[in-house]
């Protein structure tokens, strides 16, 4: 009868998991996906796991492609599965499809043709299972209607279906109060992992003090995959005369592992770090008594195939992103050293978005800002190299109750008005000095620490009137500059930051597909990163 490559997408991914700002919720929704596409879906064919069947070519990250041996198998898995997934997590839906081989051999074309299929069926208006009757109670929340009544704080609290389900599948033991690690957070921070969870967002701020409420959402994504899986395919029909789908599935597989590796190295290296840190929070709190057991202030939410998306303590956000980053370039070249393809052989770079907030923030704003972020750094990095797009990332602090895209961010907030100043002065690359005057996220997380240094404070303050002077006139901003430069006790400090004339507070700037170019200044990322750093003031 054939073969045929059946795909599936998991559906409102980000809306599922940030249908509140509640992380016990968020974890368990996390906790959801990451099993729709590997243990539900393998529960669907009769199967254990997938570690050593040569048809499953992905299965993770929201994501399905696997190749059926006959019809009518695919056919009973389409009528049947999406009932499954909605049983498994209400609230989710999924769109499917299915491309017949016709005797051929897996190829490019053939994953072309189902990501249309796929685009199009996501087009399609799902019923909603859970609407309930007018009368029903619902869930403060998120205005489902209530399947159960829990008591918090001498307060009722009502739970949809669906809240419900996340909560028990990170805590299937309705009276525990510590959380049970699952498929995510094992691949996140390793199986032998002794720190606790956060079971909600201000422990994992807490840990930095009780003034301090500073979180970051990180969200990072592979660059140039389009275009990789264009070359691999054209190397495999001149080299074998054929398309390799064993190559493909190796492909995805290895990805998804160099992910899920970067991660875990990245978070190892904040182990030690978060030990002392854990000691001396306990040994505050016993002298306080108080409670509180120390949290990691990790947690992830999305980690599978070419996605990463954490949350995290403000202050440690930098760090990890840029480890991560380093790590997913070397993880990958080294996974795809066995595929054994030369257009492989360097790996993938990857960029990222970081959106600071407070932990009281609507997080699904904060995650939509993070992908756009992302985006941003993208479109720049590619801009400088289009073949092999360098790794970066871009940063913002929401210190706005209104967030919008970051196109109208840049327009509203960071570009000072009738001077063409630009205030952000990203992307931040994983590689020294670049051209156009970008720094390395290593150099600005050097910068931001002079300002921390002792007797930083009043080199903090000069700026920040620097700041303000800009908005009032160029000339004011130039005669404060040269001020701060002669002033015995702050040339030396300004002098580390490369500031030594009046003309180096900026870098001239030619944007790609603009005649003009731009003033940009790095002191306000400067500054908000030393804020966040050193307590959120």
């Amino acid at each position: 009868m054939g073969k045929f490559l059946y795909g599936a997408s998991v559906q409102g991914i980000q809306g599922f998991i940030f249908q509140t700002n509640k992380l016990k919720e968020i974890a368990g929704a996390s906790e959801l996906v990451e099993q729709i596409c590997s243990r539900l879906f393998a529960d669907a064919l009769g199967k254990e796991n997938f570690d050593n069947d040569p048809n499953a070519i992905l299965t993770a990250a929201g994501n399905i492609k696997y190749i059926f041996d006959d019809g009518e198998t695919a056919r009973k898995l389409v009528k049947n599965f999406p009932r499954k997934v909605m049983e498994f997590a209400p609230g989710i839906t999924i769109s499917q499809g299915i491309v017949p081989l016709n005797g051929q051999e897996l190829s490019y074309e053939h994953i072309e043709k189902l990501e249309a299929i796929l685009r199009a069926q996501r087009n399609r208006v799902n019923r909603a299972g859970e609407t309930g009757l007018l009368a029903a109670i619902r869930s403060r929340s998120t205005g489902l209607p209530a399947v159960s009544v829990k008591k918090r704080k001498n307060e009722k609290e009502y739970y949809d279906l669906s809240a419900l389900r996340k909560i028990e599948t990170i805590m299937p033991d309705k009276d525990s109060k510590t959380e049970k690690y699952g498929r995510l957070t094992e691949s996140f921070f390793g199986k032998d992992s002794t720190f606790e969870l956060p079971l909600d967002l201000e422990e994992m701020v807490r840990t930095k003090g009780s003034n301090y409420g500073w979180l970051a959402v990180i969200h990072a994504d592979g660059n140039n995959m389009g275009l990789l899986l264009q070359k691999l395919a054209a190397e495999m029909v001149e080299k074998e005369g054929k398309y390799n789908a064993r190559a493909f599935r190796d492909f995805s597989r290895a990805i998804d592992a160099a992910t899920k590796s970067a991660a875990q190295k990245a978070y190892a290296c904040f182990e030690n770090q978060i030990g002392i840190e854990k000691k001396e929070y306990e040994k505050t709190f016993q002298e306080e008594k108080n409670g509180f057991p120390y949290k990691t202030p990790f947690r992830p939410i999305v980690l599978g195939g070419d996605d990463i998306t954490i949350i995290c303590r403000a202050d440690l956000a930098l760090k990890f992103t840029e480890l991560f980053l380093k790590y997913f370039e070397q993880e990958t070249q080294a996974n795809f050293s066995s595929i054994n393809y030369s257009s492989l052989k360097n790996g993938i770079t990857a960029c990222a978005g970081i959106t600071f907030v407070k932990y009281s923030f609507p997080f699904h704003y904060a995650y939509d800002l993070a992908e756009s972020l992302c985006s941003e750094a993208k479109k720049t990095a590619k801009d400088i190299n289009p073949e092999r797009t360098p790794s970066c990332l871009v940063f913002h602090k929401v210190q706005d109750s209104f967030v919008t895209d970051y196109n109208d961010i840049k327009q509203r907030e960071l570009r000072v008005p009738g001077t063409g100043t630009n205030l952000n002065h990203g992307p931040y690359f994983l590689l020294e000095e670049t051209s156009n005057g970008y720094k390395s996220i290593s150099k600005l997380m050097e910068e931001c620490s002079i300002l921390g240094e002792e007797k930083g404070n009043p080199v903090k303050s000069h700026l920040r009137q620097w700041l303000t002077d800009i908005y009032t006139s160029e000339e004011l901003a130039r005669q404060k500059s040269k001020r701060m430069l002669n002033s015995p006790t702050l040339a030396g400090k300004l002098k580390k930051l490369g500031l030594t004339s009046p003309d180096s507070f900026y870098v001239q700037r030619q944007y790609p597909g603009s005649s003009e170019s731009r003033k940009v200044t790095p002191v306000f990322d400067w500054l908000s990163i030393h804020s966040i750093t050193e307590g959120g003031k």
